[in-house]
């Protein structure tokens, strides 16, 4: 993920571990990440657990995931 999406691994370590909060910035690089590779997931949800959970789609995405 670290290459083609520039989050590096001791990014994603320290939000995992809580070591770093994650911001609004860094969720919606991950929402991007995340839609590259088929899966729906908002900011919302990676932050405050708010709306649906992710999930898996196929073919084209016809709405912008995040405002």
């Amino acid at each position: 993920m670290g290459k083609k999406f520039f989050i590096s691994a001791s990014t994603l370590q320290s939000w995992e571990i809580g070591r770093n909060a994650l911001n609004e910035k860094g969720a919606r690089r991950l929402v991007e990440a995340f839609g590259s590779v088929n899966l729906i997931c908002s900011v919302e949800w990676l932050m405050q657990g708010i709306g649906p959970a992710p999930k898996a789609f196929s073919g084209r995405l016809l709405f912008n995931v995040y405002p």
